[in-house]
């Protein structure tokens, strides 16, 4: 199948492309967007969205509300992800308890949302979460891995760079994807645009 054209800022779309979409022509995938910000420019789910998959964007910018509500398909939830009864607002919005993608980038306040999310009663095929390490040190990243470890998660992309800057973990549920396929992406510090080429 042909790509779309992609919007993230280091290669998340491409990456979930790559493994959900692909190669199966995967167009009724769903998604959660914490931290979407801008519905287009450097999102991680629009061209997922183009594609026909649905989810829901939640983001505490009222710009990006209006922004997001003018443009994309998938609804929008304006509020601070780390306060979220996440049970509840992904029933009302017909998503879980497996979703294909969530994409997490919340800068400081990543920690918090990783805390508050039902980790249990929720699973993802594919994760791309965002540590900035580079400006937050080792902390939130450590604590962070630890979390999604225990709940079964396969950190296959370590410490993605971007511009120099080691920023994002790339998880995978392991009973959830082509695992063949993943380990081609398996990697420690590499800038996107070597693992991801499309």
């Amino acid at each position: 199948m042909d790509a779309p054209v992609f919007h993230s800022q280091a290669g998340q779309d491409r990456f979930v492309f790559a493994l959900l979409v692909q190669p199966t022509d995967k167009r009724d995938g769903t998604f959660l967007d914490i931290g979407a910000n801008h519905p287009i420019t450097l999102s991680n789910t629009y061209a997922l969205e183009q594609l026909g998959w649905r989810g829901l964007l939640v983001d505490r910018d009222l710009h990006c509300r209006e922004l997001c509500e003018a443009t994309r398909k998938s609804p929008f939830l304006f509020v601070d992800a780390a306060l979220v009864a996440w049970r509840r607002v992904l029933s009302d919005h017909g998503l879980g308890p497996a979703i294909d993608y969530l994409s997490l980038d919340c800068d400081e306040n990543t920690i918090p949302v990783v805390c508050n999310f039902p980790w249990s009663d929720l699973r993802f095929s594919v994760i791309t979460i965002e540590h900035d390490a580079y400006r937050f040190g080792d902390g939130p990243r450590n604590q962070q891995r630890e979390i999604l470890s225990k709940h079964g998660y396969d950190r296959l992309c370590a410490d993605v760079h971007s511009e120099g800057c080691c920023f994002e973990d790339w998880w995978v549920d392991p009973t959830r994807v082509d695992m063949a396929l993943a380990e081609t992406f398996r990697s420690v510090g590499k800038d996107w645009k070597e693992m991801v080429k499309l």
